[in-house]
């Protein structure tokens, strides 16, 4: 996730502010000098992720600066590199499948409509609160902008295959949140929903996506 995120921010790509923390390479005067610096650069709510973690495990919301501290050492039990990012409020979490090596099928955006502010573990796989959109409740305009802003990333960032790409809408700013190069095929994920609204069947999908492998 940081790497991503540095990656992109040399590309111009709007995302939200964010700092990391390595503690492979870092040491202890290091990391402190690193924590005042979120404290100072970063406004609350902020998100506490492990770099390399998957569906949303180890991530912590904090809403106060004196939560820091617990948030990290949560993280870091997970990933020695962590991602320390502001979070937004009240955004639009929007959803764009892409399928493909050269000629690319890009799909409408979905939106993810939440119960709660925070889409952790057990709302993913086991309440099953939150909400699809297909497509999303957005502009025109914004949906032109996602769209180039995906295949855009989805290029950088050489892809192949297939990839979801995640983004945020807040008051008509659009944000990449992230890039997901082996989204999840579960009944409730939506890439392969996003795919069916297209077109592409669950089996088609499938066996395009190992056409592409070869």
């Amino acid at each position: 996730k940081s790497l991503f995120k540095i990656f992109l921010a040399g590309h111009n790509i709007p995302q939200t502010k964010f700092v990391d923390i390595n503690f492979q390479f870092m040491n202890t005067i290091n990391i402190e000098h690193r924590i005042k610096k979120i404290k100072k650069t970063l406004s609350l709510p902020l998100y506490v992720k492990p770099s390399n973690s998957w569906s949303s495990v180890g991530i912590s919301k904090i809403t106060q600066y004196g939560q820091l501290n617990e948030a990290i050492k949560e993280a870091n039990n997970h990933d020695h590199k962590i991602l320390i990012e502001e979070w937004l409020i009240s955004p639009k979490e929007i959803e764009i499948a892409i399928l493909g090596n050269d000629e690319l099928i890009i799909s409408e955006p979905g939106e993810l409509i939440l119960s709660k502010d925070f889409y952790d573990y057990k709302d993913k796989y086991k309440n099953n609160e939150a909400r699809v959109c297909i497509p999303a409740n957005i502009s025109l305009s914004e949906k032109k902008k996602i769209k180039e802003l995906a295949q855009k990333v989805y290029k950088i960032c050489d892809c192949s295959g297939f990839a979801r790409i995640d983004f945020f809408i807040v008051n008509k700013n659009i944000y990449l949140n992230e890039i997901n190069t082996l989204p999840w095929f579960t009944d409730i994920s939506m890439f392969p929903m996003l795919m069916t609204h297209h077109g592409l069947s669950y089996t088609r999908l499938i066996n395009k996506i190992i056409s592409l492998a070869y």
